[in-house]
C-alpha cells in the first residue's frame, strides 16, 4: 500500500491510496475489525492526521510511502 504526501491535503479533498499489486484483494480477506482498524487509519492519513495504528515511514521503497500495522489475538497484518 502506498500513501502519497504530493498534494496537502485540503477540507474538501483527501491524498490517494495508491493500492499496488493484490494488496486491496489482501486486505479484503483479513478480519473485519483488522479492515475497520485500517480503514480508520488510512482515512485519518489522507486527511493528513496521525494514523490511530503504528505507522513506519519507509523511504527506501519510495517517498510518501508508510507501513501500517495492527494484530489480533492470532497474528500480525
Amino acid at each position: 500500500m502506498l500513501y502519497s504526501d504530493v498534494a496537502k491535503p485540503t477540507k474538501a479533498s483527501r491524498i490517494a491510496v495508491s493500492w499496488e499489486g493484490d494488496s486491496l484483494e489482501v486486505l479484503r480477506a483479513w478480519p473485519k475489525p483488522i479492515r475497520e482498524d485500517f480503514g480508520v487509519a488510512l482515512g485519518e492519513m489522507q486527511e493528513g492526521k496521525m494514523a490511530a495504528l503504528p505507522v513506519r515511514p519507509m523511504p527506501s521503497i519510495a517517498p510518501g510511502v508508510f507501513e501500517l500495522k495492527d494484530s489480533d489475538e492470532s497474528q500480525w497484518y
